[in-house]
Order: structure tokens, then sequence, then C-alpha cells
């Protein structure tokens, strides 16, 4: 039995996966996205399950831009 996150609607949600991962590829993370309220997904080109040890660059500025954007009220 699945069992649901519970989140305020304002909660700021960012869901990173590596373009590449054959493990837990991007179209898995889709679902997971749109479920959750004001969630932001970002797609990591390049990088397979390992992103921040493959592409550090990326997921750091996707990271800052990430927690540059304003919070909901």
């Amino acid at each position: 039995q699945e069992q649901a996150m519970t989140l305020s609607p304002n909660t700021p949600v960012l869901i990173g996966v590596g373009e590449l991962d054959l493990w837990s590829p991007p179209d898995q993370h889709e679902p997971i996205a749109a479920a959750i309220p004001n969630a932001h997904m970002v797609v990591f080109p390049d990088s397979g399950h390992m992103a921040p040890m493959e592409t550090p660059e990326v997921v750091d500025a996707a990271l800052l831009d990430w927690m540059a954007t304003p919070a909901l009220d």
C-alpha cells in the first residue's frame, strides 16, 4: 500500500534527476512532481544516477537557482 506524504501547499520541493539515469529515469519522476503542489523538477543533462558527482556544476546551479526563488506565502 502506498502512503502519500503530507506537505503544506506552500512547501517548496525540488526534484532533480539525471537525464541518463537508467535506474530511476526522468519519466518516473514526472508523476511524483505532478503530485506535489509547487514542486519543481529539473532534469540534469548528461548525468546518470549520480548527477551531483557526474555534473556538480549543473546540480549546484540548479540548487542555487531554486533556493533563490521566493517562497510562497
